[in-house]
């Protein structure tokens, strides 16, 4: 089954149940986002897209809730430890949205290459058992705007498949810029 949602000025058909990754190059803030309740916009350079400290703001961040959260949904690879770090922090705000989100748009600011594949390892078992649809957005690629699925098979040669698509092939790259 598939959902159509606008993302960047473009209407999407994203399949329910799967995760993909973007990259494109030209984002800007007049880019048109879908305002859906259900969409779950977190670390993009947008006004209209959570930030990081904003969301953890409020949030019990004690080791014992992330390890409930990470226990609920069966994360084989992130282990428990404190919340001080944006990859923590990312994991946590998304794994704590799950129940009450149907598609999360997620930007890599801050993000390690590591710590890019890791996410999207867990992040595919949690879209086919729960139904979501989560999308990775890198900004620093050498393509405009092209849109491809995630499956074991990129990432048992991330590097291959992801880096090169990179403008700089450096572990720099993986850090999502702002635009002031």
């Amino acid at each position: 089954m598939y959902k159509q949602i606008m993302l960047f000025n473009k209407n999407i058909n994203l399949e329910i149940g799967n995760v993909y990754v973007i990259f494109n190059n030209y984002l800007l803030q007049e880019d048109k986002l879908d305002q859906s309740e259900k969409i779950f916009y977190i670390n993009l350079p947008f006004y209209n897209s959570i930030k990081i400290p904003e969301y953890i703001n409020d949030k019990d961040l004690s080791i014992e809730k992330y390890k409930k959260l990470i226990k609920k949904y069966n994360l084989e690879f992130i282990k428990p430890q404190e919340i001080i770090d944006v990859f923590n922090q990312l994991v946590y705000a998304i794994i704590n949205e799950i129940e009450s989100r149907n598609i999360f748009i997620i930007g890599t600011m801050g993000i390690s290459f590591e710590n890019i594949k890791l996410i999207l390892k867990e992040l595919i078992n949690i879209a086919k058992i729960h139904e979501k649809i989560f999308v990775f957005v890198q900004n620093e690629s050498k393509n405009l705007n092209i849109i491809e699925k995630v499956d074991l098979l990129k990432l048992n040669d991330f590097e291959t498949w992801y880096v090169n698509k990179l403008e700089n092939n450096d572990d720099n790259a993986f850090v999502f810029r702002q635009r002031r």
